[in-house]
């Protein structure tokens, strides 16, 4: 069979041809899932490489320290005092503040305080949506 000699008709023929006969093998043989591949590695390399180390000596008649407690002993964090921030402000500036802001009488409660104490309204929309959407399946 001369290359020379075929037409185009043929040559495709031969091509494909020849890709049904090579395509599975290098599908199978010469490719790899380069992903699946890593994971099958990676799970085989730490499956017999890794292995569990106690956190406590087992043999030990204590029971083991608080990590937390062992960072806070090494620091000496439990000498440290707060930070307390001091307002610095000019002479004249302080009475200006207070004419304009007047001091809360003591009886009353702080906003900040009385959030605290309100009911949570996202909790009736939601109990009023809920039977609402109920109703609403019942009546279709």
């Amino acid at each position: 069979m001369d290359l020379h000699s075929l037409d185009n008709q043929q040559e495709l023929r031969l091509r494909m041809h020849v890709r049904e006969i090579l395509l599975p093998y290098a599908r199978t043989h010469l490719t790899t899932d380069h992903v699946a591949f890593t994971e099958y590695v990676v799970e085989d390399l730490l499956l017999h490489t890794l292995e569990s180390v106690p956190l406590a000596d087992a043999a030990s008649f204590f029971l083991p320290t608080d990590p937390f407690d062992l960072l806070v002993r090494s620091l000496d964090a439990l000498s440290l005092k707060p930070y307390e921030e001091r307002w610095a402000a000019p002479a004249e500036i302080v009475p200006y503040l207070k004419s304009h802001f007047p001091p809360l009488p003591p009886s009353c409660e702080l906003r900040n305080d009385k959030c605290w104490e309100e009911e949570d309204h996202e909790c009736k929309f939601r109990r009023i949506y809920a039977s609402m959407s109920t109703s609403f399946n019942f009546t279709r």
